[in-house]
C-alpha cells in the first residue's frame, strides 16, 4: 500500500507541474548557426498580459560559432527601449566567457546607451592578452538580462527585434589573431507581448443635417466695379422644412457701399406674407423680416431658394464683408429652425504699386567692380499687375526690368547689375521708379531714392597665403603648433591683426605692424586642444582683419589643414574605444619606438613606451564614443 501511495503522489506532482507550465511564456530555442556566426538564444519570446506582468525579467545568451582562431570579440545589441530595459550583462561563465576558457584576458564592463530615438543598446566585449588565441569552435559569450517595461493597449501586440547586426556607435565583431574582422553571420531574437482583446468599434455618427442661410454669390471681386456702378446679391436659404418666417440683419462697409433696394421674393409662388425692412446707410446695415400668414403654405426645399435680392451701389473703391447676423428662421408652429449662416464678400478696384526699397550690395567699390542693386516693389492694389521698374545712379539709367503678374499685397525684389567701369572717383546716389498705371490711386510712392555708393581708384589689399599644422590628429589635451603666412599685396605699408580658429572657436590673435608692400611674414600659434570635443575633426583656418577699402577681402581668410581630436584610448582613430583598441594596445604591450610592434597611437601617456599603464588607459575608456 505504501508503494502505491508514493506512485500516486508522484503522478499528482507531475500533473501539477504540467498545469503550472502552461502559464509560462513561449520560448523557442534557436538552432546553432553555421560557422563564423554570432547569434542570440532563444530565437523567439512570446508573452501575453494575461500570464506575464510588466516587470517580468528574462535572459538571452549570446553565442559564437567559429571555423578560425580568434583573439577578441564584442557585441552591439540593440532593442526597443519603449518595450524593454536591459538590467544586466555578464560573461557566460562568470569572470570570463566560455570562449576565453583559461586563457589570460582583458575583461571589460558592459556599456549601456541610446542607439536612436526608439532603441537602446548593450555593448560588451572581451580580449585575450599576450600571444595567445582561442581555437575554432562553438562558445557562449555572455548573458543579457531584460525587463518588460510597457504593456500593449487592448487588441494590440508589441513586436520588436533584439539584434546584433545593426551598427551604431559600435558594431558586433570578432577579431582574428592579426586583429582583422572575421566576416560573420548574425541571428537575433523576436520579442512579442500581446495585449488584451480590443472592444468593438463604436457605431458611426449620423450624417449632419440643417438649414443654411447664406449670401449668394459668396464673393464678388470685380475690378470694373467703380463708383457709381451697382450690383446685386441674394440672401438664399437651403435645406429647410416648413419655413413660415425669417429675419436677418446684414452689416456692410458704409464707406465703400450704399444699399439702394431690398426686393422680397414670392418664394414658391407664395404671396401671403408681411414684409418689414430697414436700411441705414449712415451706419452700414440693413434689416429684413418676413412673416407668412394663413392660408400660406410652409416653404420646404432641398435646393437653394432666393428669399431676397439686395441692390448696392459702389460708393468708393475698397472691400466689404456682407455680414449676416442675428438671423432667425421659424416654422409654421412658431418654433425656431436651427441653421447656419454664411457671409459674403465684395471687393472693388484699387490700383496702386510702389517702390518700397532700393539697396546696393555695398556702399563703396573700385571703378570697374559690378554692384548689385536690389529694388523691392509692392502691389498695394486689389488686382494683379504687370509693369516696368527702372533703376538709376544719379540721373543715369542702370536698366529696366519688367515685373509680371504681381498679385495683391505681394512684394518682389528685382536685381540690377550696375557696371561701374569708366566712372570717376566720387559719390553716386541710387534711385528706382515704376511706371504710372491707369487710374492709379497714389503715384507719389512710384519713386524711391536711397543709397549712396563711393567709387574709388586706389588699391589696398592683404592676404593670408598659407596655414599649416605638423599633425593631422591628436589626443584630447595635446598642444599643436600652427604656422600662418601673410602677405601685403597692396602698394602701401599696412598694420593689421591675424587670428586663427578651429572651426568657429578662436585660438589666438597676433598683431602685424607696418608690413611693407610685397612683404611676407610667418606667425606661430599654439593650439591647446583641452577645450575641444573629442572625436571631432576640426578645420584650422586663419583670418586677417579687413583694412579700410580693401580691394580683395576673399583672400583675408585661408582654410587649410585639419586635425582630428581623438578620445583617449581610440588607438585606431575610428571614433570609438572598443575591443579593437584594447587588442591593439595589448599587441603593442612592452614595445618602444623602433621595435616592430611599436604603435605610436598606443602610447597614451606619451612616455615613449607601451606598458600596462597604456593598456589600462585604453581599457578604462572601453565603451567611450563620440
Amino acid at each position: 500500500m505504501g508503494v502505491k501511495i508514493k506512485i500516486l503522489l508522484a503522478i499528482l506532482l507531475i500533473l501539477t507541474l504540467t498545469a503550472t507550465s502552461n502559464f509560462k511564456p513561449q520560448i523557442e530555442k534557436a538552432n546553432c548557426l553555421p560557422a563564423n556566426s554570432m547569434w542570440t538564444e532563444p530565437q523567439n519570446l512570446h508573452f501575453n498580459t494575461t500570464t506575464t506582468p510588466i516587470g517580468y525579467k528574462f535572459n538571452i545568451t549570446i553565442y559564437a560559432n567559429l571555423s578560425v582562431s580568434s583573439y577578441a570579440w564584442q557585441f552591439y545589441l540593440t532593442y526597443n527601449k519603449n518595450h524593454l530595459q536591459a538590467t544586466g550583462c555578464w560573461y557566460s561563465k562568470g569572470a570570463k566567457s566560455e570562449w576565453a576558457g583559461t586563457r589570460p584576458t582583458s575583461p571589460q564592463l558592459p556599456s549601456y546607451g541610446s542607439h536612436n530615438t526608439t532603441h537602446n543598446y548593450v555593448f560588451f566585449g572581451e580580449s585575450l592578452q599576450g600571444i595567445v588565441e582561442t581555437p575554432p569552435g562553438k562558445y557562449s559569450l555572455a548573458i543579457v538580462e531584460f525587463q518588460i517595461i510597457a504593456q500593449p493597449p487592448q487588441g494590440q501586440t508589441y513586436t520588436s527585434q533584439i539584434r546584433l547586426d545593426i551598427s551604431g556607435a559600435f558594431s558586433s565583431t570578432i577579431l582574428d589573431p592579426d586583429l582583422n574582422d572575421i566576416p560573420l553571420n548574425y541571428g537575433g531574437t523576436t520579442y512579442k507581448y500581446e495585449g488584451p482583446a480590443a472592444p468593438p468599434p463604436p457605431p458611426p455618427p449620423p450624417p449632419p443635417v440643417g438649414a443654411i442661410l447664406f449670401v449668394d454669390p459668396p464673393e464678388i471681386i470685380d475690378p470694373t466695379l467703380i463708383p457709381p456702378k451697382t450690383f446685386q446679391i441674394n440672401v438664399t436659404v437651403n435645406n429647410v422644412q416648413n419655413l413660415y418666417g425669417y429675419e436677418f440683419n446684414m452689416s456692410f462697409n458704409k464707406d465703400v457701399l450704399t444699399c439702394l433696394l431690398i426686393m422680397i421674393h414670392d418664394v414658391q409662388g407664395e404671396t401671403n406674407y408681411i414684409p418689414e425692412m430697414q436700411i441705414n446707410n449712415l451706419k452700414g446695415f440693413l434689416w429684413v423680416r418676413v412673416t407668412y400668414y394663413s392660408p400660406a403654405n410652409p416653404i420646404t426645399t432641398t435646393t437653394p431658394l432666393a428669399l431676397a435680392t439686395i441692390t448696392f451701389r459702389v460708393r468708393s473703391m475698397g472691400a466689404s464683408i456682407l455680414d449676416l447676423h442675428d438671423t432667425q428662421l421659424v416654422d409654421n408652429q412658431g418654433n425656431p429652425i436651427e441653421h447656419e449662416t454664411r457671409d459674403g464678400f465684395v471687393m472693388t478696384l484699387i490700383r496702386d504699386i510702389a517702390v518700397t526699397n532700393v539697396t546696393p550690395s555695398r556702399d563703396w567699390a573700385y571703378a570697374g567692380w559690378p554692384i548689385t542693386v536690389s529694388v523691392t516693389v509692392k502691389n498695394l492694389g486689389y488686382i494683379t499687375e504687370s509693369f516696368n521698374v527702372s533703376s538709376y545712379y544719379d540721373n543715369n539709367l542702370i536698366g529696366t526690368i519688367e515685373v509680371l503678374n504681381l498679385t495683391q499685397g505681394a512684394e518682389e525684389t528685382v536685381i540690377f547689375i550696375w557696371d561701374t567701369t569708366g566712372l570717376t572717383q566720387g559719390t553716386y546716389t541710387l534711385s528706382a521708379k515704376v511706371q504710372v498705371l491707369p487710374y492709379e490711386i497714389d503715384t507719389a510712392n512710384n519713386v524711391y531714392i536711397n543709397g549712396q555708393v563711393n567709387i574709388l581708384t586706389e588699391i589696398r589689399d592683404i592676404a593670408v597665403t598659407n596655414v599649416s599644422t605638423p599633425y593631422n590628429w591628436a589626443y584630447h589635451g595635446w598642444i599643436i603648433n600652427i604656422t600662418v603666412t601673410v602677405k601685403n599685396l597692396g602698394t602701401q605699408s599696412e598694420s593689421f591683426n591675424v587670428t586663427t580658429y578651429y572651426n568657429q572657436t578662436e585660438i589666438g590673435t597676433i598683431a602685424v605692424t607696418s608690413l611693407p608692400p610685397g612683404g611676407e611674414t610667418s606667425l606661430t600659434f599654439n593650439w591647446n586642444t583641452t577645450e575641444t570635443t573629442p572625436c571631432h575633426t576640426y578645420i584650422i583656418w586663419a583670418e586677417a582683419t579687413q583694412i579700410p577699402y580693401e580691394y580683395n577681402v576673399t583672400n583675408n581668410i585661408y582654410i587649410d589643414g585639419t586635425a582630428k581630436i581623438r578620445i583617449v584610448g581610440d588607438v585606431n582613430g575610428d571614433g570609438i574605444v572598443d575591443i579593437k583598441d584594447v587588442a591593439a594596445a595589448s599587441k603593442a604591450f612592452g614595445s618602444q619606438p623602433g621595435m616592430p610592434q611599436w604603435n605610436d597611437a598606443a602610447d597614451i601617456n606619451r612616455d615613449r613606451k607601451i606598458d600596462i599603464k597604456d593598456v589600462a588607459l585604453v581599457s578604462r575608456r572601453f565603451g567611450s564614443t563620440c
